[in-house]
Formats: structure tokens, C-alpha cells, sequence
């Protein structure tokens, strides 16, 4: 039995294949069932990452044959579609990979903290429902501790760095000064919260399906809350646009933004979908005088970000070197290679 890795990210595949595998966080639990409920090894061990940018399954097993047909039946998809996209690694390379992740080097936006967070929720939604066992918290634990470190001990993510300060600095290349423009941010997530709190623009609307949630968010960054159901009449003034919601298909389709395109009397609207899926069709996009931006249009952001903090990589490198070397150490100390040690308790978490 050996730690096994199966995924695709920003890195190999573009946005409208990562989100026909893309996992919602309240439906995380649903997919480790569903694979524990066709998994043949008495005792399964998986963790699965699922974030705007990548979706990966952590395992345990001989082979990555359970994983390559959860992916088939759980999506309904055919990984022969897929393959040129998947990267598959095995042992202390996949753990390697996994601490990268954690620690940020594998972000598009490199460095960002977000994504730390989304591990430490993913292992511990494993942990309640008992599909991680010795050898994921061995990894995870070194992971999360990788992670911690990274940005403890070195300026990876000085500053505010995330999908959504990316989405902001796009619409700051757009338009410049943002002070006298009107923005509406679609969904109250955590990106949808950077995002607002650091537009500076004349008024921030926010929308959200759940108006309490929309209430809340709009109180922290000084903007007002608005219905879901009235979000044409903001598409019609508003300047920028920017989406983020956990929806599993369109909510601003092409003739929806065609229909308010008459009233806005030709004003360009800028619209950053930063959702994944994707909120807004991207025929959007062909529509005049409308401007449409995706999670993978970030990337000329991204390579700033990348040039900016290029002097701290080879230092959050060495204390993967490190964390790796303590996973080599379990290994050897390990009576049965690396298995069987006693489950790390859920408080593991709060390191």
C-alpha cells in the first residue's frame, strides 16, 4: 500500500475542465462517501482537495485504479477525456506535492494563504468520517506544519495575495483609480470577501442567494446588501462585476446580459468571474461593449505576484526539504513502512 495522488490544477488544465470536476465544500462529505462506498480495501484511506484551482485525491491504496473510477462514476465523465490533463504521482513525490500545495508554491497566485486553510478542511473532513488513517496524517500533519511554516518563516505571503486581491488588481489595470466606479460583487464566500474589502470604489453592492449572508458582508466592508432576485437592476449601472458564488451552473447567462445591455446606454460593463464553476456563460463575452474575465485571465497578475516574491521560493523550498526529511524518518521508524500508527486526533488541525 502506498500514498497515491490523482489530480489536475490551474497548472494543466484550463478553467472549463476544472470545473466539470470541481467540488463544492458543502458537498465534500458526499464525495468521500461515495468513494468509500465502492472502495474494495477494507479500510480506505482518501482526502480529497477540491478548490478553484485544482482538484486532487490523496489515497492509499495498491494502485490508482479506485481513484480513476470515482472520477468516472462521481462525475460522470470518461477519464480517457481527461488524461491529458491528470498527473499521477506515488510515495514521497505525491507527499512533496501536497506540501507544496500547502505552503503555496503550487497557487497560481504563489504564496497566497487561502489555500492552507482549504487542506486543514479537507483533512479534517476526512478525519470525521475516518477515511484518513496513519499514513495521510503523517503527510498532512507534516503538510500542514510545511504550510505554517512557509509563512512564519519567510515573506511568501507578504501582503495581501489571493484569487481575489488578483480579481481586484485586474479591475485596478482596467480602469485605474476605482473611486468613482460602482461594483457589484456576486456571493459572499471568502473570495467574494477579500474582493470587496479591498475595492475602493465609489459604492460595493453586494448580492448573495442567502440575503442575511449578504447583509453581513456588505457591514464589514461599508457597502449595501441587495437581493438576489434584483440583480438585473445593478448589471444596468454598475461598472465592474465581480463573481464568485458556489453555484453548479450559469447564473448571468448571454440573454440575460443581453436584455440589460439597451439600458446602460452603451457603458462598457466589466465583468470577473472568478468562480469555478463559472458563474457567467463565457458567450458573455461576445457581446459589445461587454468585457469578460475568468479565474485563468488572472495570470498576468499572477506572473507579477510570481516576480515579486521570486527571492523567498528557494527558502519555503528548503523547509519543504526539511518536512520531507521528517516523512522519510516515519517511514523508517515505522514497524509496517508507513502504516498502522495511531490516528492523529482531529485537534491536530488547530497547529
Amino acid at each position: 500500500m502506498e500514498l497515491r495522488l490523482i489530480g489536475l490544477s490551474h497548472k494543466t488544465a484550463p478553467v472549463e475542465i476544472r470545473e466539470k470536476v470541481a467540488i463544492a465544500s458543502a458537498r465534500l462529505e458526499e464525495a468521500i462517501k461515495f468513494f468509500l462506498s465502492a472502495a474494495e480495501e477494507s479500510r480506505p484511506e482518501i482526502v480529497i482537495i477540491s478548490t478553484c484551482n485544482r482538484t486532487e485525491l490523496y489515497t492509499v491504496s495498491e494502485s490508482f485504479e479506485a481513484s480513476e473510477a470515482f472520477l468516472e462514476n462521481y462525475f460522470e465523465i470518461k477519464l480517457a477525456d481527461f488524461e491529458k490533463y491528470l498527473y499521477r504521482y506515488s510515495g514521497l513525490k505525491a507527499a512533496e506535492h501536497l506540501m507544496r500545495v500547502a505552503s503555496g508554491l503550487d497557487s497560481m497566485i504563489v504564496g497566497e494563504g487561502q489555500v492552507l486553510g482549504q487542506v486543514k478542511t479537507a483533512w479534517q473532513t476526512a478525519l470525521d468520517l475516518k477515511s484518513s488513517g496513519a499514513m495521510l496524517n503523517s503527510v498532512f500533519n507534516r503538510a500542514v506544519a510545511c504550510g505554517k511554516r512557509s509563512r512564519a518563516e519567510t515573506s511568501i505571503s507578504a501582503g495581501a495575495v489571493s484569487v481575489g486581491s488578483a480579481a481586484v488588481e485586474l479591475a485596478r489595470k482596467i480602469f485605474g483609480d476605482l473611486e468613482m466606479r460602482q461594483a457589484l460583487i456576486v456571493g459572499a464566500g471568502k473570495m467574494s470577501e477579500v474582493a470587496a474589502s479591498l475595492l475602493k470604489s465609489k459604492v460595493i453592492f453586494v448580492a448573495n442567494r442567502t440575503y442575511a449572508r449578504a447583509e453581513e458582508l456588505a457591514g464589514k466592508i461599508g457597502g449595501r446588501a441587495v437581493k438576489f432576485d434584483e440583480l438585473d437592476e445593478y448589471l444596468k449601472t454598475c461598472d465592474i462585476v465581480i463573481s464568485s458564488t458556489g453555484a453548479k451552473h450559469f447564473i448571468i447567462s448571454r440573454p440575460r446580459i443581453q436584455s440589460i445591455l439597451a439600458e446602460r446606454g452603451g457603458n462598457p460593463l466589466f465583468l470577473i468571474d472568478i468562480a469555478v464553476p463559472r458563474d457567467i456563460d463565457p458567450r458573455v463575452g461576445e457581446l459589445s461593449s461587454v468585457y469578460l474575465y475568468d479565474i485563468d485571465d488572472l495570470n498576468s497578475i499572477a506572473a507579477e505576484n510570481l516576480r515579486a516574491r521570486q527571492a523567498e521560493i528557494p527558502k519555503v523550498e528548503k523547509i519543504i526539504g526539511e518536512e520531507k526529511e521528517n516523512i522519510i524518518k516515519w517511514q523508517q521508524n515505522s514497524t509496517l513502512r508507513i502504516k498502522k500508527l495511531s490516528s492523529v486526533p482531529a485537534a491536530v488541525i488547530s497547529l
